[in-house]
């Protein structure tokens, strides 16, 4: 089945609505994980339909709070969020019935990714990520701080992002970003 023909899925997880998408029906299982401010379709999209959909059956989420997924209550750019992502992907895969699986995880995705292997090694069989943070500086504080304007993304970006949040939700969430930057850099000063 063509990934533009995939049909997106919800299922109640841990208080959240999670949105996903599940392609493919081969044995080993795939879940794929989307970073920052990603959603399945825009991250994963054009490369799912790469996979042999005999051989891998894969499942792509909006994370809680992106795209279509929704949170009962306040959340994202919070500390430990990955955290608390990982729980809810983890058992996405269980209530799917898609034990044991392997993780692709970009960016954020792949911090989460790790905090799933970590929780439960024993339903994981390979971790790939890439693009991970494994803590900010300084210099992406200040970066950080410069993305709340809107006019620092390219205009395809911006769109895409305007499109899927509204633009006073992005607002919002990159204004918590960057708290969420200067929380993580203060928590690293203390670890040196």
């Amino acid at each position: 089945m063509a990934v533009s023909k995939a049909k997106e899925q919800q299922l109640k997880i841990l208080g959240c609505t999670i949105n996903f998408v599940q392609v493919g029906q081969g044995r080993r299982n795939l879940l794929l994980l989307p970073g920052w401010l990603g959603t399945w379709r825009s991250d994963f999209e054009g490369i799912l339909d790469g996979f042999d959909h005999e051989e891998f059956t894969m499942v792509a989420w909006d994370p809680p709070g992106y795209g279509k997924s929704t949170v009962e209550g306040y959340r994202r750019c919070i500390p430990h969020e990955c955290k608390l992502d990982a729980a809810k992907a983890h058992k996405l895969m269980k209530q799917l019935g898609l034990l044991p699986f392997s993780v692709l995880g970009w960016s954020e995705g792949g911090v989460t990714a790790l905090h799933i292997a970590h929780k439960a090694p024993n339903t994981v069989s390979k971790v790939i990520i890439w693009g991970a943070p494994s803590y900010v500086t300084k210099e992406e504080v200040a970066l950080s701080e410069r993305r709340t304007q809107l006019n620092v993304f390219s205009p395809e970006t911006k769109s895409r992002l305007i499109t899927e949040y509204g633009e006073a939700e992005l607002e919002d969430m990159l204004k918590r970003t960057v708290q969420l930057n200067r929380w993580l850099n203060e928590c690293h000063a203390f670890d040196t």
